[in-house]
């Protein structure tokens, strides 16, 4: 009975570390690049502590199986980003570093800096 608690406590804190490990995998994954792209849509909202937030929907081209296709993705700018993405309108073209983000397949971008 002793050694099936001490098997059981040992699995838990197995799991604890290998889901602590996994979440630290896919932060270490997040990619910073340039984009240099055009707005498509620009949405100043706040968030749920009342701050303001910027959403950017731009248009990134893809490929999947040589199929080359378009896709909208959204540059979200928060902070020292809200200034300088308010002054970007629809149709806008501009320039940010971004950090890459995957959620549940589908690709967003965070802004670290907006250049143009």
């Amino acid at each position: 009975m002793e050694k099936e608690i001490r098997i059981q406590k040992a699995l838990i804190i197995i799991a604890a570390i290998l889901i602590t490990i996994s979440f630290a995998a896919q932060m270490a994954y997040a990619k910073d690049k340039l984009i240099s792209t055009t707005a498509n849509s620009v949405k100043v909202a706040l968030d749920k502590r009342g701050n303001e937030y910027v959403r950017i929907i731009i248009k990134e081209e893809r490929s999947l199986q040589g199929i080359e296709y378009e896709d909208s993705v959204a540059v979200m700018c928060f902070g020292q980003t809200v200034k300088p993405a308010k002054l970007i309108e629809k149709g806008m073209a501009f320039k940010a570093i971004v950090s890459q983000r995957e959620y549940k397949g589908r690709t967003s971008y965070t802004a670290l800096k907006i250049i143009e």
